[in-house]
């Protein structure tokens, strides 16, 4: 018999426990008040007045009817209808853990480069609300209409790192104090000698090399090289020494090496094996200075090597040339310069150069003044001769079948060289214009060894490999294009010791000539070489020089003045 009005009236008393002061919160000890409102929460006095005005009302006649009785005579009881927002809760909630939250802190390690001290920071245990928890607590107590004391419970978050000491007593022991980095140094004789101090790193600086890191739960001081190694590795030239592969000879006999001169170990800075003793000494407690460490670089072919792992079993080839009637400088030359090819090794596949293995020819290398060609004359020059050398072992070169990827012939026919294999058959070096180059296209290692005979006058070089069934077969020479010579020259004697009417001669008078001979190598049927070798010859012409009041002989030209000599393409170390 109520009015809605009357209804919404009844139902809004049932608002007095939201919002009064009911709900009491406590976080880590401190109690706060607050009213269920304050979460959001209410009672919808709409929402009742509907439900209540519906009984009786809904349904069918008879459910109506039978709803209408109950109200008579027993009465239906409403329940308050509470608006309760787990959002709203969860925010509100979040805004108290913002407050009472506390963050952690790890422990750590400060470094105060202006004055070089070093604070350890403290570790913080951090605590969080646990909000979850806490949310569902509150949402309870409100729908069941608690009063009193709520306590949410809090999360204690531990740091990841507890302690920092052990680390801080690092990082103090590394700033110690200066960091000095010396290089060694060695005499003539490869002692040692006092070492030099390269750079130092100041106190103050090196904790520039250091970071932290957390180790097994524990913080530690790590050592940052990378800037260290920049400032080491241009030491790397300094670290020098001669690095030599042994010499061998071969016994066939025995199929072993013997050394003919021991190999030189050499030196090359350790740029990681420096670094880590760096580390060491600033984690150690004593010296701070430390040595460039070196390391020994061993040769590609040391003493202990065998023929068995070079795959030497026998002598391939040999070529000898004749040179009697040469000036014993010449002869000196020859044998000094064939010494530096004796034990020789070229690996599979490598290209052989003369030059590379000939080196520094020079008077301080021991060489004498013979006869060299330089453009169209033959003069003094230091190391006539060599091309003795290199033509013997482009000699043996072509009869062991290798491929010759560098050769030139010299300016003029010279005697030398023609004496047997014959005319066509030199080859003309001249640092660094000239070279003579082949490769050793097989699978085993080539030992050169050379023999200088000075009863006849010969210089023999040897090949020792492994044959791999290749035939080689050189051609007889041919000659053509046979140009003549021009008639005698006379020139004055520019250094005045000849006598009045004397003339002494200086050149021999050749043809020129085209001269090619062929070169054919096969293995098992299959061609490896089939080539032909040509070489192209100018005239030479006798020449004298001649002193004061000499009468040319008929048909002889006089010399024009001497004018700069310019170097043939290419020059070539003669006679």
């Amino acid at each position: 018999g109520k009015t809605t009005e009357q209804v919404f009236a009844i139902a809004l008393m049932q608002n007095g426990y939201y919002d009064g002061a009911n709900l009491k919160i406590e976080v880590d000890g401190e109690t706060r008040v607050f009213r269920p409102t304050e979460f959001g929460s209410y009672v919808d006095a709409t929402a009742i007045v509907k439900e209540a005005w519906g009984i009786g009302r809904s349904g069918d006649l008879l459910e109506q009817l039978q709803d209408r009785l109950r109200v008579y005579w027993y009465g239906v009881e409403v329940a308050p209808i509470v608006h309760i927002d787990p959002g709203v809760i969860g925010a509100r909630v979040a805004g108290i853990a913002r407050e009472f939250d506390r963050s952690v802190v790890d422990a750590d390690v400060e470094f105060d480069a202006s004055n070089g001290r070093i604070r350890e920071v403290a570790s913080r245990v951090g605590k969080s609300i646990d909000q979850p928890t806490a949310v569902r607590q509150i949402e309870t107590a409100i729908r069941e209409q608690q009063v009193g004391l709520i306590t949410l419970p809090t999360l204690s978050i531990a740091p990841r790192v507890a302690s920092a000491s052990t680390a801080a007593q690092e990082l103090e022991n590394f700033v110690r104090e200066d960091l000095v980095v010396t290089r060694p140094q060695w005499d003539a004789q490869g002692q040692p000698l006092q070492p030099l101090e390269v750079f130092r790193v100041p106190r103050e600086e090196l904790a520039l090399y250091t970071y932290l890191e957390l180790e097994g739960g524990e913080l530690r001081v790590g050592f940052h090289d990378e800037s260290l190694r920049a400032r080491l590795e241009p030491f790397g030239a300094f670290i020098t020494g001669t690095l030599e592969n042994a010499r061998f000879t071969f016994d066939a006999a025995t199929k072993k090496l013997s050394v003919v001169k021991p190999a030189k170990v050499s030196r090359a800075i350790d740029v990681d094996g420096t670094l880590a003793a760096i580390e060491a000494a600033l984690r150690s407690n004593g010296s701070r200075t430390v040595q460039i460490v070196t390391r020994d670089v061993e040769p590609t072919y040391p003493d202990r090597i065998t023929a068995a792992e070079l795959g030497i079993t026998q002598l391939i080839t040999e070529a000898t040339t004749y040179f009697r009637g040469s000036s014993a400088a010449r002869i000196a030359n020859v044998k000094l310069a064939a010494s530096r090819f004796h034990g020789v090794i070229v690996p599979p596949g490598e290209v052989f150069s003369f030059n590379h293995f000939l080196g520094s020819v020079s008077r301080e290398d021991g060489f004498e003044e013979g006869l060299i060609i330089v453009g169209n004359r033959t003069e003094k020059g230091v190391g006539g001769g060599v091309c003795q050398v290199s033509t013997t072992a482009f000699q043996a070169a072509l009869r062991a079948g290798f491929p010759i990827t560098e050769r030139y012939p010299h300016g003029y026919r010279v005697s030398y060289y023609e004496n047997g294999m014959g005319a066509g058959y030199d080859a003309a070096v001249f640092t660094p214009v000239a070279d003579m180059k082949f490769v050793n296209d097989t699978k085993a290692h080539l030992l050169i060894e050379t023999y200088f005979d000075p009863k006849n006058v010969t210089l023999t070089f040897k090949f020792f490999g492994s044959s791999d069934g290749r035939v080689v077969e050189i051609g007889r020479p041919s000659i053509s294009k046979v140009v003549p010579h021009g008639p005698d020259l006379y020139e004055p004697d520019p250094d005045n010791v000849l006598g009045p009417g004397q003339a002494k001669q200086i050149e021999y008078a050749v043809d020129g000539a085209t001269i090619s001979f062929t070169r054919k190598v096969t293995r098992s049927g299959e061609t490896l070489i089939d080539e032909t070798i040509s070489s192209r010859y100018v005239p030479w012409r006798n020449v004298f020089r001649f002193g004061p009041g000499f009468a040319l002989p008929a048909g002889a030209e006089l010399a024009p003045p001497p004018a700069t000599p310019t170097p043939a393409a290419p020059p070539a170390a003669a006679p």
